[in-house]
């Protein structure tokens, strides 16, 4: 049963340029190219087929990627060594490493209560200030599951029309 499945560790990593937005397809683009030059051949042999980026959330930089466990290194390796993303300079780091997405989703919800709090500094109204606190309050390991509902919810705050009298 094991031989046709493959083990994946899963990477979560930020790219410390926020001021540029990029695709899940460009940051695949970019990881699969630093493993060519860094690696060569037998590196992109070796992760091709596993190597996907699952999750990215456009707002606050963050993306996964699965790979073969086998191959994780290599792939944190080459990551750490891009500087371009679409033609546009940039950095990354790695924040977390981990065999299944539930765990990626816990170490999210924990660095998010981190980073929430310089958000509500940053808002320019109580409202809005309110709504990202609600947010930071239901941030727990059981609502994990409900990552995608809280991204959306923090675009939909980020976005909200500026209103004019």
């Amino acid at each position: 049963m094991l031989s046709s499945l493959y083990l994946s560790r899963y990477l979560v990593c930020e790219i410390m340029n926020r001021d540029v937005q990029f695709k899940e397809k460009n940051i695949h683009v970019a990881i699969k190219e630093s493993i060519l030059l860094n690696f060569g051949d037998f590196g992109i042999g070796c992760v091709q087929l596993s190597l996907k980026v699952k999750y990215h959330n456009p707002l606050t930089s963050i993306f996964l990627v699965r790979v073969k466990r086998g191959h994780h290194q290599m792939v944190q390796s080459a990551i750490t060594f891009i500087q371009q993303i679409n033609r546009k300079q940039t950095a990354i780091q790695t924040l977390h490493i981990a065999g299944t997405i539930r765990s990626c989703q816990k170490f999210l919800v924990n660095y998010h209560k981190k980073t929430l709090p310089a958000i509500i500094s940053q808002a320019k109204d109580d409202d809005t200030k309110k709504k990202i606190q609600d947010i930071l309050n239901c941030y727990n390991v059981e609502g994990a599951k409900d990552m995608k509902l809280m991204d959306e919810t923090v675009q939909d705050l980020v976005e909200e029309p500026e209103q004019s009298d």
